[in-house]
């Protein structure tokens, strides 16, 4: 048992300093070639989403894992998102350093873990460099956001048919075809309300003229969820507590079901109410 909790702490200590030169090195190539510019107007904006993010963070809802709050459920990142949409990639990346250390500050725990302070910056930065993307024949991205969600679902039912049971320290635990049936109901019945939604809202928005199109929204979100929620969270949780990689994905993609849409529907709608608001303040 000790030389297992040794080998956590090795491991997690190799991943800690991979975590620290990721966030120095992104940190250099965007100042370096995104240098910030200091506007009063971009100052309160970061100010105003950081501080609603933290209180979002205090607010969101932990799922325990076998005993380790590992599922978090909420909306803190949707204000990171914003500040990456409307601010670029040098606000986006201080706004999730700034975001890590005061919510840290706020809800202290045992010591701070360097692969979350990177997928705080990551929140804000995924939506930025999105926009960076020059999209000359926006036609070409009509159906991208229904493609990706497609293929979301279908990893997601994929993972949940091929898994029977998973392993926890000495624990098995089974996973009865009842309940894959429930989780595969849910999650069709989830995914056919996230298209006709996707749709609805598309068709509301076509005609307002917005500068950020619901497809770049969507977009990010995706991202966000692939990159952030997927990959480096379960790679942190097993790092940390040696809660298997694959263990943590499964509930996270039928999370995700729920959260896209969630995120898309109400993200976009206050997207679109930031820029109405703009656009009045400059008229």
């Amino acid at each position: 048992m000790s030389e297992f909790f040794d080998s956590i702490l090795s491991l997690s200590i190799v991943i800690q300093v991979l975590a620290v030169v990721a966030i120095l090195v992104l940190g250099f190539l965007t100042f370096k070639f995104f240098p910030l510019k200091l506007e009063i107007r971009s100052i309160t904006f970061t100010a105003l989403m950081v501080m609603l993010s933290v209180i979002l963070s205090i607010f969101s809802l932990m799922v325990p894992m076998f005993g380790y709050p590992s599922l978090k459920i909420g909306f803190s990142q949707l204000p990171l998102m914003m500040i990456g949409l409307f601010l670029g990639p040098s606000w986006a990346f201080l706004a999730g350093l700034m975001e890590d250390v005061l919510e840290l500050l706020t809800m202290p725990v045992g010591f701070p873990f360097f692969g979350f302070t990177l997928n705080k910056i990551l929140v804000a930065m995924l939506p930025a460099l999105w926009m960076l993307i020059p999209k000359t024949k926006i036609k070409q991205f009509k159906y991208l956001p229904h493609v990706l969600l497609g293929g979301f679902y279908l990893l997601a039912m994929a993972f949940t048919f091929t898994i029977d049971e998973v392993k926890v320290g000495q624990e098995i635990m089974e996973i009865s075809m009842m309940t894959k049936i429930g989780i595969f109901i849910l999650s069709t019945i989830l995914f056919a309300f996230m298209i006709v939604m996707l749709n609805i809202i598309t068709n509301y928005f076509k005609t307002k003229n917005l500068r950020f199109a619901l497809t770049d929204w969507v977009i990010a979100v995706l991202l966000v969820e692939f990159v952030v929620n997927l990959i480096l969270t379960p790679l942190w949780l097993q790092t940390m507590y040696g809660i298997p990689f694959w263990f943590s994905v499964a509930p996270r993609l039928v999370k995700g079901t729920v959260m896209i849409q969630l995120n898309i529907v109400l993200g976009y709608f206050i997207v679109s109410t930031i820029e109405r608001l703009i656009e009045r303040r400059r008229n």
